[in-house]
């Protein structure tokens, strides 16, 4: 599931983004865990918790924090099939590039609406932070499209 879906409080909008999130999140998984001979699909521990907010904080972790992409995805975990994912330059570590700075924006996008928050009980104009947030939620949603995600499979958009 989506960082964004994770989250304390009232439910975004679903983003198209959101699909292509869960669908890393399942690369990731298939990546770390799973056993191709024995045809066996273990766990990320750090994403069974027991709340969707807390599996957010350990995703939101995974995705900022290197020493936990490193635990995640530790190669001597790794089967050896799926090691070739672990390179810098594959597809699935340019996807997590990209849902990584979606991620850090929305910390943007956090500090901002707090600020609003604030403005708004001070009495104080809001339009200025308004913008804001929507400039930075736009530089999201651009970030990961059905173009870009097709672009870094290496695949065409169109599937005949």
């Amino acid at each position: 599931m989506a960082l964004d879906l994770l989250r304390d409080g009232p439910p975004p909008l679903h983003k198209y983004r959101h699909d292509l999130e869960s669908f890393f999140y399942i690369y990731i998984t298939f990546a770390a865990v799973y056993n191709p001979p024995k045809r066996y699909l273990g766990k990320i521990m750090q994403w069974q918790q027991e709340s969707l907010i807390a599996i957010g904080d350990e995703k939101c972790r995974f995705l900022t924090k290197m020493h936990t992409v490193d635990q995640i995805l530790n190669p001597k975990l790794v089967h050896d099939e799926f090691k070739p994912l672990l390179d810098q330059s594959s597809f699935l570590m340019a996807l997590y590039d990209a849902f990584e700075k979606i991620e850090r924006l929305a910390s943007q996008v956090d500090c901002s609406v707090n600020q609003r928050t604030k403005a708004i009980r001070r009495g104080l104009p809001t339009a200025k932070l308004d913008a804001e947030i929507m400039k930075v939620e736009k530089e999201r949603d651009e970030e990961m499209t059905y173009s870009k995600f097709m672009e870094i499979l290496k695949e065409p958009e169109d599937m005949e």
